[in-house]
């Protein structure tokens, strides 16, 4: 339960409130005349704090401390870095030492690491029965596998990063992966790896996730409705953006058809503001060299209209093209005097504007954004060698080999299995099926 939200309303409200096992009076507010409605808030919110004082042994409010050298600094603490990658290295380190540990540990203890990576490596072999975990602590290790292997049998399957919990992510080779195949065909898997098994599995995932939004859009529809709630626009617009993501079919001819009638008519209803995107973005991943209609027209029309909104969501779909010299060519006219100059300090890309930027601020401080600046100084640099990749995409291959043989940390399972890791990849090769 985040301690940190607060909300300040002035009105008139009915409230009602329990207390739970601990003693913590919890109230729901409600408009007057319908506290009824926040019973099953208030009933779900004291069953969550009895969880989670159980589950952490801390009484509520929990102990979390966060040291900030500047009142603005507050804004900074709360970011994506934090919440999302955070979650997924916690959720890491869950599932590699259990609950007990977990809890007695990493929770209570408070204590600082030595910065070093060590990645929790967990392996499910033939079974969720027969599991093996071990640290990752330096570039090179063995981990002896041949006790869950008494014979050659090449029906059986290794699943590295078992439940997908680590933060991390695996490349089998062709053998290994052909095994997982099986495994997954003969449902041995559980959901969460059959989606991490295979690389192939990001198609199911697509058509999962697709199946799973169907029935809004066929609730929400195209159009808007006169009087519809604001998270029903704001819904609609999320799910046709991720059917146009995922390359939904029916969803790439509904809005190639609707933008030909937007290009004549900017205010027809058939496409309206918070669709736009999705077209955009179904256009652009239609285009190709031999198919520049859908990208020109764009481009066009880009150039035609005059909300700076409307700029931004076709500037933001551009790139969407699975054709690379397409891509490039968007690179060209991002950079290109016809945008912004404020748009393009958001898509800075070189080590030297990265520098540009690093000395302006020196000389410029404000505690307020000190965190926000090294992080929009890092997406530099990380675009910037993304270009270089693009650049290079010819020895791309080659180079990319090479690092990571270089930077990796690698593990040599017995039986002619390897494992590679960085901090972002973890790779699973092998030849044979012999063991110890």
């Amino acid at each position: 339960m985040s301690t940190y939200l607060v909300a300040v309303v002035v009105g008139l409200f009915d409230h009602i409130e329990d207390t739970t096992a601990d003693g913590v009076k919890v109230r729901a507010y409600c408009p007057v005349g319908r506290s009824d409605e926040g019973k099953f808030a208030l009933e779900l919110t004291i069953k969550s704090l009895d969880i989670f004082t159980k589950y952490f042994s801390t009484p509520y409010p929990l102990p979390v401390e966060v040291e900030v050298h500047h009142v603005h600094g507050v804004e900074q603490v709360f970011d994506d870095i934090g919440y999302r990658k955070g979650s997924a290295v916690i959720r890491m380190l869950h599932g590699y030492l259990g609950d007990d540990i977990f809890q007695s540990q990493f929770l209570s203890s408070g204590l600082h690491g030595d910065g070093e990576w060590t990645v929790p490596i967990t392996l499910a072999l033939g079974s969720y029965d027969k599991c093996k975990n071990f640290l990752m602590e330096s570039k090179f290790g063995t981990v002896d596998i041949s006790e869950f292997f008494p014979s050659s049998d090449e029906t059986l399957w290794i699943k590295v990063n078992a439940e997908q919990s680590g933060f991390y992510r695996v490349m089998y080779e062709d053998r290994l992966a052909a095994q997982l195949r099986k495994a997954v065909e003969n449902n041995c898997l559980l959901a969460t790896d059959k989606f991490g098994a295979i690389p192939d599995s990001v198609n199911v995932l697509k058509e999962f996730f697709i199946s799973l939004l169907q029935c809004s859009a066929e609730k929400l529809g195209w159009e808007s409705i006169p009087g519809e709630s604001h998270l029903d626009v704001m819904l609609r617009g999320g799910v046709f953006i991720a059917f146009a993501t995922f390359g939904h079919d029916k969803t790439r001819r509904e809005t190639m058809q609707r933008f030909q009638v937007l290009l004549n008519d900017k205010n027809t209803p058939l496409l309206s503001a918070d669709v736009r995107k999705a077209a955009y973005i179904s256009v652009m991943r239609n285009s190709s060299t031999t198919n520049r209609n859908g990208f020109e027209s764009l481009l066009k029309f880009y150039r035609e209209v005059d909300a700076m909104q409307e700029k931004e969501r076709i500037l933001q779909s551009l790139a969407s093209s699975p054709d690379l010299d397409i891509v490039l060519e968007v690179l060209e006219f991002l950079l290109s005097d016809e945008i912004p100059l404020f748009i393009q300090q958001s898509i800075l890309s070189s080590n030297e504007k990265a520098e540009e930027v690093e000395a302006f601020f020196g000389s410029h401080v404000n505690p307020a954004v000190g965190k926000i600046l090294k992080q929009s100084i890092e997406r530099i640099r990380i675009k910037a060698r993304s270009e270089d990749k693009i650049g290079s995409i010819g020895d791309e291959a080659t180079s990319t080999k090479r690092e990571e043989r270089r930077d990796c940390d690698e593990v040599k399972c017995c039986g002619g299995y390897t494992m590679t890791s960085t901090k972002r990849e973890a790779t699973l090769t092998g030849t044979t099926m012999e063991t110890k």
